[in-house]
């Protein structure tokens, strides 16, 4: 007499979860990954914008002014960005200007340089 099966066995379960812990546990380590790239990304986001905008308020700011102004920390929610301003003399009526950012506790291969030329009106 042929008995017909209704399920699986606790072998085949077993052997079929087996499978796919193998399987599924690289993928993990996937995800992981593009969160950190992602965040890493975000950092680089955040501090090309951050640069942008100083390097525009720069732009508005009299020729004159330039080298005397105030270059402070970000305010929040950026402040664990710093900023560094150089401005240079080029010639008599041009400035370079060079604006670092950087986040605090990264290295110092996450460092943002924005660089541009500015002539007098």
């Amino acid at each position: 007499m042929v008995r017909k099966s209704r399920g699986f066995t606790l072998v085949e379960v077993l052997v079929a979860t087996l499978i796919l812990s193998i399987a599924l546990v690289p993928l993990l380590g996937l995800f992981a990954k593009g969160a950190r790239v992602s965040a890493a990304g975000w950092v680089h986001v955040t501090a090309t914008s951050l640069a942008q905008g100083e390097m525009e308020r720069l732009k508005r700011a009299p020729f004159r002014s330039l080298a005397n102004a105030d270059y402070r920390n970000f305010e929040a929610p950026f402040e664990e960005y710093t900023r560094k301003v150089e401005v240079a003399e080029v010639g008599p009526d041009l400035v370079e200007v060079k604006i670092t950012v950087q986040r605090l506790g990264v290295g110092d291969d996450d460092v943002f340089v924005l660089q541009a030329r500015r002539a007098r009106r």
